[in-house]
């Protein structure tokens, strides 16, 4: 959302400035909103002589989040989230309590896993984001020195495999630089399944086997320029999938521009392999302005090119789409 990733260009603006952890507030109990409305409008090409097909869909977010805190290094998190849609999941999207102490960060309860990056200035999702996984989990972050970070993490996923343990597991290892201009990481997750977007039909809970996922990430900033490198790949192969769509993989390469505080740009190119609806390659330019704290605009246009066997039609047809994005959003 829009408050999410003009936050993020603050922070990129101010390389060297200390996490978000040290610049947290003192203050023993906080709350803030936003409000968020999205309108897409789709453009298809066909190879044949068919007509262009348009389509076009809104949403509209709005968010409440509550944080509380015994002291410095205990506190909770709520993030509750309702949307317009009536397919879309809403309700609790964050619940968790989390521990500080030296080193160690420990977080308990409904949170996004620290598996991919997903930094971006697009109101657009990015491929590499079908393996983004929210679940209930127990996350342990260890910080030994100033420019490494371990992360662990157990987790209730919602897909059982036919004779193994319910939990899944994973962990990450980042390594950045003193002034965080830079960062490289890499995450294994043990069961792509659980995707927050799941790569499987939703009436699945059962799968033959788990078939664990990779991503690497790095990313960089020079001045008011940001770039980011990603790439999530699938270890295996789901037996519920057809044979084309069954082994997904994306890679992602984004540049960011930062005019000024208000008024940023950014380029994005990437790539999918058996990510299904998913183009081959996708291009976009996406261009975000803050004219005040607390409203934000961004328009994100993307042109996406399917390869054989790559359709979203039945017929294999399709040749091209144009998207244009639009979010408006007000923080409170």
């Amino acid at each position: 959302m829009i408050s999410k990733r003009f936050a993020m260009t603050l922070l990129l603006l101010s390389a060297g400035v200390g996490s978000a952890d040290d610049d947290r507030d003192a203050s023993l109990f906080e709350i803030q909103g936003s409000v968020d409305f999205e309108y897409s409008r789709d453009r298809v090409d066909f190879d044949s002589p068919a007509p262009s097909a348009s389509f076009s869909d809104s949403l509209l977010t709005v968010q409440l989040e509550l944080d509380g805190a015994v002291d410095s290094g205990t506190g909770a998190h709520l993030l509750i989230e309702l949307q317009s849609e009536e397919d879309e999941e809403s309700a609790i999207d964050e619940a968790f309590v989390y521990v500080e102490f030296d080193r160690w960060q420990v977080v308990a309860g409904r949170q996004y896993l620290p598996f991919g990056r997903f930094d971006s200035l697009f109101g657009t999702d990015s491929f590499t984001e079908f393996a983004e996984i929210r679940a209930t989990a127990l996350l342990a972050q260890w910080k030994f020195s100033p420019l490494w970070r371990i992360d662990t993490f157990v987790l209730d996923g919602k897909i059982d495999t036919r004779g193994k343990p319910d939990a899944d597991f994973g962990l990450g290892v980042e390594r950045s630089a003193r002034d965080e201009s830079w960062s490289v990481g890499f995450g294994y997750i043990g069961d792509l399944a659980e995707a927050r977007d799941s790569i499987l039909d939703r009436d699945i809970r059962v799968t033959a086997r788990r078939v664990a996922g990779w991503n690497l990430h790095a990313s960089a900033t020079l001045g008011d320029v940001g770039l980011l490198l990603e790439t999530m790949t699938a270890l295996g192969r789901f037996a519920e999938l057809d044979a084309d769509f069954d082994r997904p993989s994306a890679a992602t390469v984004e540049l960011t521009h930062f005019l000024s505080r208000r008024l940023s740009y950014a380029v994005r190119v990437e790539s999918s392999r058996e990510l299904e609806d998913a183009p081959r390659r996708r291009y976009g330019v996406s261009l975000q302005w803050q004219p005040l704290d607390q409203f934000g605009i961004g328009a994100d246009f993307l042109i996406g090119r399917f390869g054989p066997g790559r359709s979203i039609d039945e017929d294999d047809d399709v040749n091209r789409t144009r998207q244009f994005f639009i979010e408006f959003s007000l923080d409170f």
